[in-house]
């Protein structure tokens, strides 16, 4: 075990010391001891407050990054252990990026501090060094190499990953590396397309809408996700002008035209251009048009379903009489009908009841009933959490954990919530 020599002052049974009020109200607390004789007890308060705090960090940074903490005043030294210890303790709940150094094809070779094993729900941002040309494997810190396949099971094809390409890995629980996306050199507009971009209608017209995105929107390439605030409630099919690039079409993930109501003023609009019109990748629930309410074993939504709003992700018990589209997340601790399908979605069918499904790792929801980090939540291996950094987290990567600043500050955004990305590979 680490030996932490950075230790607590005055913490002895019966030390002799201020209790916390009399510490609170004492006046040297703000101004500082003057001129004259300090009381021992006051002293002592100060002293033990101040080691107390830093035994505590001493003894974080050496259980967990398994380093000495010395009290030699080599602050360099213990500032680089204690962002080991972020790193350790952090562990798949950090989104880390590398370059890859492989020379050898079909293997992807990178260094990732504090990853000292394959966990579930490690997660890796990947500049690959080379396309792939068969089955590819990715080697992290030295270890074993692992297995790269798609999120269906299938091997990479010739291709999937290219020179130079950003590439985002998640890891499951028999230490497989799943590709979800990314994006190659080839691609039209990469910086643009790793961005949420966001803009508010200012059309008056329904069924044409005018925005301008931020961040800017230079050309309409495929992958393009743009979040929008309507104006209008459309009346029927529709057209959107961004950034004066001229009108392309909105269509349902089906490629149907839109039906009245499919945008609605106050209902945030998701849409994902895909190379020839865009698509909505989240109409209102009971909405007409496209695939219309769940009817059978399926639910409404886009062809490719990376996105879904739901109403509540904390209702335990299934509402009794659903109106169709009513979509739930399933929480732990469910009941009724819901028991034992913690993790599903449940969307109410025409002619009533619910049908489920199990999302993909990758799936985003928006929650209806919930506001900051919980409004919206991403599947995960390892199951459902906020699609947003926590404030550990951002921290985290304040210190230092992105060795590649400049790479990560232009894609952040967007891979924070990394189920934003449609896959284009």
């Amino acid at each position: 075990m680490a030996a932490n020599e950075l230790l607590p002052f005055g913490t002895g049974v019966g030390a002799n010391v201020l209790d916390p009020d009399d510490y609170k109200n004492l006046p040297a607390r703000q101004q500082g001891f003057q001129n004259g004789i300090a009381q021992p007890d006051h002293l002592n308060t100060v002293w033990r407050q101040s080691s107390f705090a830093a035994a505590m960090l001493g003894q974080f940074t050496a259980d967990y990054s398994g380093l000495d903490v010395r009290d030699d005043g080599n602050v360099a030294a213990f500032e680089s252990a204690f962002v080991a210890a972020l790193q350790q303790s952090l562990g798949s709940e950090v989104l880390h990026y590398s370059v890859d150094a492989s020379t050898t094809l079909n293997q992807i070779q990178i260094a990732v501090p504090g990853v000292a094993a394959y966990t579930e729900g490690l997660t890796v941002l990947v500049r690959v060094a080379a396309a792939n040309t068969g089955n590819t494997t990715i080697i992290i810190n030295g270890l074993a190499p692992a297995a790269v396949i798609r999120p269906t099971g299938d091997q990479l094809e010739v291709g999937a990953v290219k020179a130079n390409g950003i590439y985002l890995f998640t890891f499951d629980n028999n230490g497989i590396a799943q590709l979800l996306t990314g994006f190659s050199p080839a691609q039209a507009g990469p910086l643009q397309n790793s961005l949420l971009h966001y803009g508010v209608d200012l059309s008056t017209t329904p069924n044409a809408l005018t925005l301008n995105p931020t961040p800017a929107v230079a050309s309409y390439s495929a992958g393009l996700i743009v979040v929008v605030k309507p104006n209008n409630n459309n009346t029927g099919p529709a057209q959107v002008n961004m950034a004066g690039l001229g009108l392309k079409p909105i269509v349902r993930g089906s490629g149907t035209p839109l039906s009245a109501n499919d945008l609605m003023v106050g209902y945030g609009t998701i849409l994902f251009y895909d190379g020839t019109q865009f698509q909505l990748l989240n109409p209102p629930p009971g909405t007409g048009g496209g695939s219309g309410p769940a009817t059978g074993n399926d639910i409404t939504g886009p062809l490719v379903p990376y996105f879904l709003a739901v109403k509540s992700a904390t209702v335990t018990a299934p509402p009794a009489s659903p109106a169709p589209g009513d979509t739930y997340l399933i929480p732990i601790g469910a009941t009724g009908a819901w028991a034992g399908l913690s993790g599903q979605i449940a969307q109410g069918a025409t002619g009533g009841g619910y049908v489920y499904r199990s999302p993909p790792v990758g799936f985003l929801i928006g929650v209806s009933d919930q506001t900051g980090r919980g409004a919206f939540m991403i599947r995960q291996a390892s199951g459902w959490r906020s699609a947003f950094a926590s404030e550990s987290e951002s921290a985290a990567a304040r210190t230092g954990l992105f060795t590649d600043p400049a790479a990560v500050a232009a894609m952040i955004e967007a891979l924070r919530p990394p189920a934003f990305y449609l896959s284009m590979l």
